[in-house]
């Protein structure tokens, strides 16, 4: 995305300045802490830096503890641009 370690880290992830569909990251999150299970957003837009346009199929997956309380997410975007 174009970001500096020193952009992101220690920052909650909703502010990071990420060019990319908020709103498609945020409801693919969403529905994933509602059903306790993987989701997947296809087609989720983004500006690539110096270079426009690009897709992005976007999974979040929750992750648990050793306790299997959920203790986060992990997201994972596959470029899928043509």
């Amino acid at each position: 995305f174009g970001l500096k370690a020193p952009e992101v880290e220690g920052r909650d992830f909703g502010g990071l300045p990420i060019p990319w569909d908020w709103q498609s990251v945020t409801e693919n999150i969403e529905r994933c802490r509602q059903s306790g299970e993987r989701s997947t957003a296809a087609m989720v837009r983004f500006d690539r830096p110096g270079e426009g346009e690009a897709f992005l199929m976007l999974t979040v997956s929750p992750v648990f503890d050793e306790a299997q309380n959920r203790a986060g997410f992990l997201l994972l975007g596959e470029d899928v641009t043509e």
